[in-house]
């Protein structure tokens, strides 16, 4: 039905050009009097994380997916961090039985959506594309579910979406690792190459930034908002009845008591969580890389393949944390390690091993630490954000999270080789918008494509879409 001449987006606007949105009046109503709230929402935030590890070895499947279904899962040796940080259980819900059609194991031609191998699948995962060209190809067809976001709800901001990776270099010299490095494709599916350095990615957000400049100047062109936006706009309130006059009015009250209320005995903004973070100073050095990976040749070297990606992890997860709650940017990637990650195994726990070898060579006890390093690096940004408080609670009420893994632990071919399996992948869903279900374990429906529970994400952020390449339908179990 029509509206009585008045929308949910009208405002009364000055001759500065400051505007000041209108409460809900009768003539907002439809002519069924059917009114909406109009709270004013927090804004929400969506991030994307990767691991570029599998959920098995070739040697056999590790323990990653709960025996529990449902609240209080239980963890596993590789999702032990999740219980550090306070207890992160019952902010992080583990979706199973994910799973990307495989050729491989399938059979006939490549399904939509699905994939000819695997450590090139960037375009089933990310775009809901089908890997064209064979197994060995990494060709990307369209856009990444974050440039989705971006478009729809990152053009308000400073900057319309973060891209950062952790893993400092592909640390292979002869390897191809085309569309491998990055998590964010552009509509023709050309890859934006991520910010690596720590240092620059603050200087590029912080470079000049006051916060508490930043909200004196606003408050400042608030403050005398009322006086700058004429009582009197035009016809509007000649039309408006007595009852709306009084809203107006109200309203009006409402607004001068938040200005005071965000203002200090001595006129200064009071409290925030929006701070200026400390420069994180100059880049690690980059380590040299092997010369093939170790399961096909190549050399291990013990103080190669890793350039300190624990610190660089927790530097871009403090500025991503920052930017959210600053509002200078409501999308994020953050891609820990690379499709086929051949970062040296060694310091983040397991054995002298890359990490690709350890899949195929060492085992699951050298495979479970590179997944519990991953599963900490995500619990420590997951914790930033719980931790930050925003409106009556934290910004991760108002963030929907991800992390996702490159693989899962069913079969491949018609043999033992798990650790190039897409069946049966367990993703991490963090943050409460939209009413995303919280501290559960959650098992997918038979079938249920990744790229379905990244729709459920962006529909959780007001991104009003259903289909994401060739994948279509939401996963609606994520939420409660």
């Amino acid at each position: 039905m029509a509206t009585k001449g008045l929308s949910r987006r009208t405002f009364l606007r000055g001759a500065s050009g400051v505007a000041v949105g209108l409460p809900m009046l009768e003539v907002m109503l439809n002519n069924n009097g059917d009114a909406l709230a109009d709270g004013t929402a927090l804004c929400k935030r969506l991030l994307l994380t990767f691991g570029g590890f599998s959920l098995a070895s070739d040697n056999g499947v590790y323990e990653y997916k709960p025996n529990i279904v449902g609240p209080g899962y239980d963890l596993k040796t590789a999702t032990a961090p999740l219980g550090d940080y306070g207890d992160l259980t019952s902010e992080v819900s583990m979706v199973s039985n994910l799973r990307i059609p495989n050729q491989k194991v399938h059979g006939g031609a490549v399904a939509a959506g699905g994939a000819a191998g695997v450590h090139w699948h960037a375009n089933p995962l990310l775009t809901g594309n089908r890997q064209t060209g064979g197994v060995m190809t990494s060709t990307v067809t369209g856009p990444s579910a974050d440039q989705i976001a971006a478009d729809a709800i990152g053009g308000e901001t400073l900057v319309r979406n973060l891209n950062y990776r952790v893993q400092a270099a592909n640390y292979i010299v002869d390897g191809n690792f085309q569309n491998r490095d990055t998590m964010a494709f552009d509509d023709d599916g050309s890859p934006i190459a991520p910010t690596v350095s720590p240092r620059l990615a603050y200087e590029t957000l912080f470079t000049g930034f006051d916060p508490s400049d930043a909200a004196q100047a606003q408050l400042r062109t608030r403050q005398s908002v009322l006086d700058l936006v004429e009582r009197r706009t035009g016809t509007l309130l000649d039309t408006l009845g007595a009852a709306d006059l009084q809203r107006i009015d109200q309203h009006y009250t409402q607004i001068r008591e938040l200005e005071m209320r965000l203002l200090d005995a001595e006129g200064q903004l009071a409290g925030g969580a929006c701070e200026l973070p400390p420069h994180p100073g100059d880049d690690p050095p980059i380590a040299d890389g092997f010369s093939g990976p170790t399961c096909s040749g190549g050399m291990y070297v013990a103080d190669a393949a890793y350039s300190m990606e624990l610190e660089r992890g927790r530097i871009l997860s403090d500025l991503i944390a920052m930017a959210f709650t600053c509002d200078l940017t409501r999308v994020a990637t953050l891609m820990y390690t690379m499709f086929q990650c051949m970062m040296n195994a060694a310091p983040l726990g397991g054995n002298n091993w890359d990490c690709h070898a350890a899949h195929h060579m060492a085992g699951p006890n050298a495979v479970i630490p590179v997944a519990a390093w991953h599963v900490d690096q995500f619990a420590y940004l997951v914790a930033k954000l719980r931790d930050t408080p925003e409106g009556a609670g934290s910004v991760l009420d108002n963030t929907a999270a991800v992390f996702m893994v490159e693989g899962g632990n069913g079969a491949y071919e018609a043999q033992s080789g798990f650790s190039h399996s897409l069946d049966q992948m367990v993703y991490m869903v963090a943050g409460g918008a939209g009413g995303l279900t919280r501290g559960q374990h959650i098992v997918a429906p038979d079938g249920t494509h990744p790229v379905q529970l990244l729709l459920a994400l962006l529909n959780a952020v007001d991104v009003d879409v259903n289909t994401l390449g060739e994948v279509s339908g939401a996963m609606t179990d994520v939420f409660g």
